[in-house]
Parts: structure tokens; C-alpha cells; sequence
């Protein structure tokens, strides 16, 4: 993960890499789709320059709460809405997404804001999920992304998903 933030007249760009692991539960009531997610993280988080009012710089161990609520509104027309929350630096992200079935696979937009106590994003696109690959789905994703006090740029994404 990459991004950047203002502190006072500085832009300090962020660079973390880690790990996640979690158990979860899959719900199903009718045509209704919840999850929730229990994870522990490790994320080793480098700020340049440095900045000595973040408490993420460094290698941090944190808990994460996830899930997502899927609700169709008709038969070819569904809803998502998708959450994270992690205490140790108050980390949250929440997207919306509406999507059509396409045949092979689902096309729509979403809408994303996600962010800690240091930076916001707020994200606008187009997401095209539900492409199976044998056990698997994946799904692409693009548009514009605007990071507090800093200009707005293109985004893209790949997304994975599969029982285990």
C-alpha cells in the first residue's frame, strides 16, 4: 500500500507491506450474502520523510474487523457494501458498490472512502466482478481517486476470492 499525506507544509509519502490472517463466517438468509471477519495484521509502515507524530511508522501488530452485506435488489440487479475497521490507528475503509449481471459477469459502479488518523481517500469507478476461474472469482476495477490535499489520480485493482 502506498500513499501520501500533508502534515503542516510537508508531503510525506507512505509505503506498508504485510501480512493478514483471520477467521470468518459466512451468512446466508434467503438471497441475502453477509460475512464477517475476525484478522490479526502485522504491517511494517515506512514514512519519508520521516514523521514523528505518526504512531504507524514502524512494524505494528493490530486487529482488523471485515465483512460485506450483498443485497439484491432484483434478480439481474445486487447491492455491496464492504467495511474494515482496525483500532490501533483508527484505519477504516467502506465501499458501495451496484452491480448487473452481465451474463458472465457483473458490471457497476463503486464508490469507496477509506483512511486512517493521518490521510483520506475517497475513491469513484467502475468495477467489473464475479469472473469465475474454475473455484475462483476475480474482478477489475478502475476510476478516480482523491487523496486529501492531494490532486486527484486514476486508480485500478485486481480482486481475488475463493473458499478454502
Amino acid at each position: 500500500m502506498t500513499y501520501q499525506y500533508l502534515s503542516g507544509s510537508t508531503n510525506h509519502r507512505v509505503s506498508a507491506d504485510g501480512l493478514e490472517a483471520g477467521l470468518g463466517r459466512l451468512f446466508s438468509v434467503g438471497d441475502v450474502q453477509a460475512s464477517v471477519f475476525l484478522s490479526a495484521t502485522v504491517r511494517d509502515t515506512n514514512i519519508s520523510p520521516a514523521d514523528s507524530s505518526n504512531a504507524m511508522a514502524g512494524t505494528k501488530l493490530d486487529a482488523m474487523l471485515s465483512g460485506d452485506l450483498t443485497i439484491p435488489i432484483m434478480p439481474t440487479l445486487m447491492s455491496n457494501i464492504g467495511y474494515s475497521y482496525s483500532p490501533a490507528n483508527d484505519a477504516y475503509w467502506l465501499r458501495l458498490r451496484l452491480a448487473r449481471d452481465m451474463g458472465s459477469y457483473w458490471l457497476g459502479p463503486e464508490v469507496a472512502t477509506f483512511g486512517d488518523n493521518t490521510y483520506a481517500v475517497s475513491q469513484l469507478g467502475l468495477a467489473v466482478t464475479k469472473i469465475r476461474l474454475g473455484s475462483l472469482e476475480f474482478g477489475i476495477k478502475s476510476g478516480i481517486r482523491k487523496e486529501r490535499d492531494i490532486s486527484a489520480k486514476p486508480y485500478a485493482g485486481v480482486e481475488l476470492s475463493g473458499l478454502f
